[in-house]
């Protein structure tokens, strides 16, 4: 349990330093959309090279892309239209306040899944809801000494 939780946690760290970069490539270039695009080509090329190298060692084992299910495919869009608001967001705010304002809204969109499409084992309490109140609280508290 302690590698997945380190994995995690170094996909988090990640996370973070992504934002930050995503925020300078922002701030040189003025636009957004710039280092969303830049995100996507890379990543666009490190998965090719990543499944070329897996279909070199073991053979193709990827299932093909499923196109009954239009909502399958609009991930990549969810996923620009993430990064060029982040590299917006964390020029104004700094990545910790975006990292947790993300997290909020991580948090706010799962309850509202668990609620609208609930799936076995997820249960929305005043635990989790207290929560996420905390989680906000923690977002104001960021914001307030961020920008002293």
């Amino acid at each position: 349990i302690i590698g997945v939780l380190s994995l995690a946690a170094s996909a988090g760290a990640a996370s973070a330093f992504q934002q930050a970069v995503s925020g300078r490539v922002g701030a040189v270039t003025r636009h957004g959309i710039t280092a969303a695009w830049l995100n996507f080509v890379m990543g666009a090329g490190l998965m090719a090279g990543v499944v070329a190298l897996v279909d070199l060692a073991r053979g193709p084992a990827w299932a093909p892309i499923p196109t009954d299910h239009w909502w399958m495919l609009i991930a990549g869009v969810f996923g620009l239209i993430y990064i060029a608001t982040v590299t917006w967001v964390v020029r104004t705010v700094g990545v910790l306040v975006t990292s947790l304002l993300t997290l909020v809204g991580l948090l706010v969109g799962s309850v509202i899944s668990d609620v609208v499409a609930p799936t076995t084992g997820s249960v929305t309490t005043w635990q989790l809801i207290a929560g996420l109140v905390l989680t906000w609280f923690a977002v104001m508290l960021a914001s307030k000494t961020s920008h002293r």
